[in-house]
């Protein structure tokens, strides 16, 4: 039995990984830089299930390649506070120094005898010591540049970069003056001519809370949202990892399965993983037809219904509209004439938030795929609306 080559709900093997090709590149350029002390940090935005920490795998087997000590971590509710968020960096640092994979054997036992003996000096409740009072900020902040700092020094001289990726980063909102904290510490490293980089990945509101224009965070973070991918690379995402696999797929299903994923990464792993389980050597309109149906069962049950049932009463008014009509791009404007809501662009970012819309330009909402729109109608004829 094969190992299923699409992995659904998983960042894609970076052997698998198709398109984004300027973000790519934009990744190559900025690392470069970073050999030199003078990177432009990444921030990744983009909707649920589009492929966001898909890419930060891409750029981490990147950066492998050149030599470079690369964390790659998703940040969760646990880390709550400056201070976790200092030990929760700098002990993933640690951890991926310690098997730090390096061509130079050399290089390889230097740096990780250096991590073997370092502890973190940020003690955090539970983590590696008692925190009985919170510390202010500038004392957390020069904590952790000071942590930072020696890990450079030590080795520094071994490695091109030390690559940071904090998949997940909206969770960071809730940590007050997080962003600040991060741009203030990384800043000075990089003027001290500490090489780091920094990636981070989230929601299109990542910066929510910072509402100056050309704020210093703007400036630090060079913001890239991606999209669904085109046809070509739709394609090849199905055709390469069955290929590979010795499945061949006929030109009608290649086009359907652009048609029904609409370049859509999550939606494109989990038909793939379907049509792969069917254990056949070539797919062929007979047998996508035959497996569809349980393909969007699972769309379904895993995606839509929680989408759908999230929406206020009011938020399903819109999106039952939005999938009656024949349009596909709306504006505020329109809804709040039709149903004379008081609010409507209120309601839509709310729905934006909920990963059931996706803005298509400034004031231009549509809903996030086109098998959603299918679902919704099929929820409103089974409730006789």
């Amino acid at each position: 039995m094969k190992r299923n080559p699409f992995t659904p709900g998983l960042p894609i093997d970076p052997e698998h990984f198709i398109g984004r090709k300027q973000e790519i590149d934009i990744f190559k350029k900025s690392l470069t830089q970073s050999f030199f002390a003078n990177p432009q940090n990444l921030a990744i935005i983009g909707d649920r299930g589009i492929g966001k920490s898909s890419l930060l795998r891409k750029f981490e087997s990147i950066a492998e390649k050149k030599g470079c000590l690369v964390v790659r971590r998703e940040v969760d509710a646990s880390v709550n506070s400056l201070q976790t968020l200092s030990y929760f960096i700098l002990t993933a640092i640690k951890s991926e120094g310690n098997r730090f994979f390096s061509k130079p054997k050399k290089v390889k036992d230097k740096v990780s005898r250096f991590f073997k003996k370092y502890k973190v000096g940020i003690a955090v409740a539970g983590f590696g010591g008692s925190l009985e009072e919170k510390k202010p900020q500038i004392a957390v902040q020069e904590d952790f540049f000071n942590e930072l700092s020696e890990i450079s020094e030590n080795v520094g001289m071994d490695i091109p970069s030390i690559v940071i990726m904090l998949d997940e980063a909206e969770h960071l909102q809730s940590i007050d003056g997080a962003w600040g904290f991060i741009r203030s510490v990384f800043t000075r490293l990089l003027e001290k001519k500490h090489n780091y980089l920094i990636v981070v990945s989230g929601k299109l509101n990542l910066f929510k809370n910072i509402k100056e224009i050309f704020s210093p965070m703007e400036r630090f973070f060079f913001p890239k949202e991606i999209g669904n991918l085109n046809k070509e690379e739709t394609i090849e995402a199905i055709e390469k990892p069955l290929t590979e696999n010795n499945v061949s797929i006929s030109n009608e299903v290649k086009n359907l399965f652009a048609e029904f994923t609409d370049g859509h990464p999550f939606v494109i792993q989990v038909f793939g993983y379907y049509l792969f389980e069917l254990g056949e050597k070539t797919i062929d309109l007979g047998l996508f037809n035959e497996e569809l149906p349980r393909i969007l069962d699972r769309l379904r049950v895993q995606v839509f219904q929680d989408r759908y049932y999230s929406a206020s009463p009011s938020e399903k008014k819109i999106l039952d509209y939005m999938a009656n009509s024949t349009k596909t791009v709306f504006r505020p404007t329109e809804i709040k004439k039709h149903f004379n809501f008081k609010n409507p662009r209120t309601l839509m970012s709310r729905l934006v938030k909920k990963d059931c819309l996706r803005k298509k330009g400034v004031g231009k909402y549509m809903l996030y795929h086109k098998l959603f729109k299918s679902y919704i109608l099929n929820e409103n004829k089974k409730r006789g609306v």
